[in-house]
């Protein structure tokens, strides 16, 4: 993990630094996100929690790489994409690489992705309709409407994990924010709990 890290301090700093300072939007398809699923893949369950925690606390508040604004979770299925790529191919199962043929490893990782994107907040968009790919206009439509009804306000309540807190999202008037589980939160998301404890009534829930 240590060695990405680095690399991705590495292209912040030469390649994109000034246009992400001068407000410009960075777009990435791959990043501490993707790393982190590859690397939980290789860890007992047990482990998961405390090396997301890390690696967000390594990369983003001690390298002060850049934190995303947003994360957005595509979810495709192994099945589905699987027949993808056998499509791609023309049906020669032998012009996968080694990751894309081994049904097994890429099943360990979307148990990881889906288990990363609810720990740390993703917005998960469902890409099947369980065999088959949805129209590529509903998912784009289905990303873009849920932040416009939240800033609009026409939304009464909204349920989801803490993705909800983030920079991608507006408010139009919050009046109660009900929290649940706390304790797992990473450090940036207690701190904008903070903030809005001081300004929206709050009622947090805790088993003990």
């Amino acid at each position: 993990s240590l060695l990405y890290a680095v690399d991705r301090f590495a292209s912040y700093k030469r390649h994109w630094k000034a246009e992400y300072e001068g407000g410009k939007t960075i777009l990435c398809d791959r990043y501490t996100t993707s790393n982190a699923i590859h690397q939980m893949s290789k860890m007992d369950r047990a482990e998961w929690e405390s090396y997301l925690d890390w690696l967000y606390d390594t990369e983003f508040e001690k390298m002060a790489i850049p934190r995303p604004d947003a994360v957005i979770f595509l979810d495709v299925p192994v099945s589905v994409s699987q027949k993808l790529m056998t499509s791609r191919y023309s049906g020669d199962e032998g012009k996968k690489d080694i990751h894309e043929r081994d049904v097994a490893y890429l099943d360990h990782c979307y148990k990881c992705a889906l288990f990363a994107a609810e720990y740390l907040g993703w917005s998960v968009i469902r890409c099947t309709d369980g065999e088959n790919m949805r129209p590529i206009e509903d998912i784009a439509k289905e990303i873009s409407d849920i932040q416009k009804r939240l800033k609009a306000g026409t939304l009464d309540i909204v349920i989801g994990t803490h993705k909800l807190i983030g920079k991608g999202f507006e408010f139009k008037d919050l009046g109660l924010l009900i929290i649940d589980e706390e304790q797992k939160f990473g450090v940036g998301a207690k701190e904008k709990l903070r903030q809005l404890k001081a300004s929206v009534d709050t009622l947090t829930l805790t088993a003990t």
